[in-house]
């Protein structure tokens, strides 16, 4: 890849979390005002003989916090009662990922980070509307247990 008028940090600081351009793609990972015009921050190498980047991009920063409780009860000498709590996505922090709904057992988000379409390229990264496209909502398990 060949930057075009825009340096790795300032390409790296316009990574986020955005809202989109149209309501078709109401989430993208690329801020949208990088594109503004028909700018074209990212071109493939075209020229022969031309050496080209490696440009490693990093994300908005995964956030997720699990939490356990435990509460042991003893009531005979050898037996007691252990009451768990979980909290799985603890405080329902969203996480966007780049997938692909692709239900096999590959996921390919680089086919959405295609730098020969600047209208779809850094778009399309999860549909708010869709629980898929994130780590899921605040999950809570309460557990009895009798050990002896």
């Amino acid at each position: 890849m060949v930057l075009n008028g825009v340096t790795k940090s300032q390409l790296q600081s316009n990574v986020g979390v955005f809202d989109g351009p149209n309501t078709s793609e109401p989430v993208v990972f690329l801020n949208p005002k990088l594109f503004a015009n028909g700018n074209q921050p990212i071109l493939p190498v075209t020229t022969p003989g031309q050496l080209g980047s490696f440009i490693f991009l990093t994300g908005p920063m995964f956030v997720n916090t699990d939490i356990s409780i435990i509460k042991s009860i003893p009531i005979l000498e050898r037996v007691r009662l252990n009451i768990y709590a979980e909290f799985v996505n603890a405080f329902n922090h969203p996480n966007w990922t780049v997938t692909d709904n692709f239900s096999g057992a590959t996921n390919n988000p680089a086919q959405y980070v295609n730098i020969q379409n600047a209208t779809s390229f850094g778009a399309s990264i999860a549909n708010p509307n869709n629980a898929s496209g994130t780590n899921g909502a605040r999950s809570i398990q309460f557990r009895l247990q009798l050990a002896f």
